[in-house]
């Protein structure tokens, strides 16, 4: 009792002084101030807990096997790219015109030859930890812009806002379980997220967000997995391998690097019982990717706000470097998912399995065919498995090295 009623002495004091106000001013403020960034950075926060919860439903394209090699072309500037694109074209007119390969022989059925004769563009956002865990893990994670073409990026990132200008795709990607091979061969696990309303959860009667997808809301979006509440299945993939590796509930992601990739593409198509999709004969596609890389993205962020009437990048080095090159010999997907299915569903079917053996076998040997005739023209190129962030963090870091000498 004595103690209570001293306390209240205290206080009464304590009260008549103007600094006690102060001081309860400045802790109740604090303590506002505190638990509300705690729910804002909540909000931002990349909830694993939530994102892998088997109760919630995640949509998008469910994970699919890809298999590819990556060949990078060594001491490349783009003054080759025309050689380079002209060499692999060449190549792959004469490789599927020959007897050496396999496939046709057993469905009965050419290869044929179609590529894209306009270059198209791939702006990369790529989130990870501040430590690079999703990295480690042999995981990425990004969200990506596609134009048709060079000229329309161009135009776009400079304000222009008509309907060729802008971006014609925007979907999330998550890679991961990622085994390496030698000569550059690659399995990994893909699931994505297109904003388009032919793709879940979208519909005619709820309609996808339309282009250009601002950067900064879209950026934001991938940070926390999520759309309108809806869990995104690349979100959600990634959350796992997280959870796996760091066993959090949640962690902050942030956008490294952006990545700037001019794609020249040749699709390589066979008619088989094994189509599926909107191009079923795509069998193999062959990619050169000529790609820049830059740490500026507050540029493209204020461009983008702004719709290019503040500091207008009017060329692609204004903001990024250029990172290299690269060729990707790729087993598509519209053949090589039912084939996995077949497999999966009924074991070691001979046939189907003597097929998926006899297109890797093919592919392997565009792929070395390729790289002899890059070689023959002094163009040197190898098998490498080294995926575009690591190299764009090396770059990165070797020009901060010989800044900081």
């Amino acid at each position: 009792m004595c103690g209570w009623f001293v306390s209240l002495i205290l206080m009464s004091r304590l009260s008549r002084s103007p600094w006690f106000w102060v001081f309860l001013l400045i802790l109740s403020l604090a303590t506002y101030f505190f638990v509300f960034y705690s729910s804002w950075a909540s909000r931002e926060a990349f909830l694993i807990g939530d994102l892998v919860n088997p109760r919630e439903t995640a949509f998008g394209t469910k994970a699919r096997s890809e298999r590819e090699f990556k060949v990078g072309i060594k001491d490349f500037n783009s003054g080759k790219t025309p050689l380079v694109v002209q060499t692999i074209r060449e190549t792959l007119e004469k490789t599927i015109a020959g007897q050496s390969l396999l496939a046709p022989t057993l469905v009965g059925q050419p290869y044929r030859l179609r590529f894209d004769e306009e270059p198209f563009i791939f702006l990369d956002f790529y989130f990870d930890t501040e430590n690079f865990d999703l990295d480690k893990a042999n995981a990425a994670y990004r969200l990506r812009y596609r134009w048709k073409s060079t000229p329309d990026f161009v135009r776009f990132i400079n304000g222009g806002r008509n309907r060729m200008d802008l971006p014609i795709r925007c979907e999330l990607q998550c890679k991961f379980e990622r085994e390496e091979h030698s000569d550059g061969f690659s399995v990994s696990r893909e699931a994505r997220f297109e904003f388009r309303d032919e793709s879940q959860p979208f519909s005619i009667l709820y309609p996808a967000p339309s282009s250009p997808w601002p950067f900064f809301d879209f950026l934001r979006i991938a940070r926390k997995g999520a759309f309108e509440g809806q869990i995104m299945m690349p979100a959600r993939d990634c959350a796992r391998v997280l959870q796996r590796t760091l066993g959090v509930s949640q962690v902050n992601l942030k956008s490294h690097f952006a990545v700037l990739d001019i794609r020249t593409r040749f699709h390589v198509l066979i008619k088989t019982p094994w189509g599926s999709g909107p191009m079923p004969d795509d069998a193999f596609i062959v990619t050169f990717d000529n790609f820049w890389y830059s740490k500026r993205q507050r540029r493209l962020l204020e461009v983008d706000h702004h719709g290019g009437r503040r500091g207008r990048l009017r060329a692609i080095n204004n903001v990024f470097r250029e990172g290299g090159a690269e060729i990707e010999f790729e087993f598509e997907r519209n053949v090589s998912s039912k084939l996995d299915e077949i497999l999966s569903a009924e074991g070691s079917d001979r046939k189907v399995l003597q097929a998926r053996d006899a297109f890797l076998k093919d592919l392997t040997t565009i792929k070395d065919a390729t790289i002899r005739s890059l070689a023959a023209r002094s163009i040197e190129a190898e098998g490498m498995n080294v995926s575009k962030i690591r190299q764009v963090s090396r770059r990165w870091d070797s020009v901060v090295s010989k800044i900081e000498d």
